[in-house]
Parts: C-alpha cells; sequence; structure tokens
C-alpha cells in the first residue's frame, strides 16, 4: 500500500511495517482523513497516527478476513464486503467501538460474497 498526498507517493506500506496482509483490495479514506484498506486475508488495516490497527482479523472465521469492500455512510458508519456476507460497523457514539453486524444470505442478501459497495450521497 502507498501513502499519498492526493497527487505524490509517499511511502510504500506492507506487513513490515504493520499492515494486516500484503494483499489490498480496496481503500477508503473516511471524512477524518484516516486510511481504511481492505486486504484478501488480513482484515481491514485502519491507518491511523502513524501506524496501523486491524480489525475483522478473526482466525476463527477466515472469510470475514477476506474482505473486498469498504464504505462510509452515513458519517462513523462503516461497510464491509467481505467474503461471508455484509459486515456494518457503527463507530458513532455510543456504539460500543468494535460493534459488528453480519449480514448474510440468511437476512435477504442474494449470495455471500459482497465485492463492491456504492453509497448514495443522501446514506
Amino acid at each position: 500500500m502507498k501513502e499519498v498526498d492526493r497527487s505524490t507517493v509517499e511511502h510504500w506500506f506492507t506487513s513490515e511495517q504493520g499492515l494486516s496482509y500484503n494483499h489490498v483490495t480496496d481503500l477508503e479514506i473516511d471524512r477524518e482523513g484516516n486510511v481504511w484498506a481492505a486486504t484478501q486475508g488480513g482484515g481491514i488495516a485502519l491507518f491511523l497516527g502513524g501506524r496501523f490497527d486491524a480489525y475483522l482479523h478473526d482466525a476463527e472465521d477466515p472469510a470475514r478476513r477476506a474482505v473486498w469492500a469498504i464504505e462510509e455512510s452515513p458519517p462513523g458508519v462503516f461497510w464491509f464486503g467481505t467474503e461471508a456476507g455484509l459486515v456494518r460497523r457503527d463507530l458513532r457514539p455510543p456504539a460500543a467501538y468494535g460493534d459488528d453486524t453480519l449480514m448474510t444470505p440468511d437476512d435477504g442478501l442474494c449470495g455471500w460474497m459482497v465485492r463492491d459497495l456504492h453509497a448514495e450521497p443522501d446514506g
């Protein structure tokens, strides 16, 4: 993964620098300027304060670690398309940080794998 300032490449990031997995499938810059990286086997890597934090890095469920898409909508609510379904993470107060909701075909999805996400301007 490269760190960019919209026009200039500054750094390469790999697992040696803390990225949770070297295969990045999607990037999202949230409304606060933090970079979220979806990885094919390491869940989500959030670049915050000069270091990476890993999310959805659940050793018990490898399908949730394969994240294909990220979308933020509305502000503070993140959606992650995974091989295990669609994950919703609400980071708005008073939500508990890290509470995820997993949606699967049992909840109405047409399949297990979610590879692309798009939010409308109104959320």
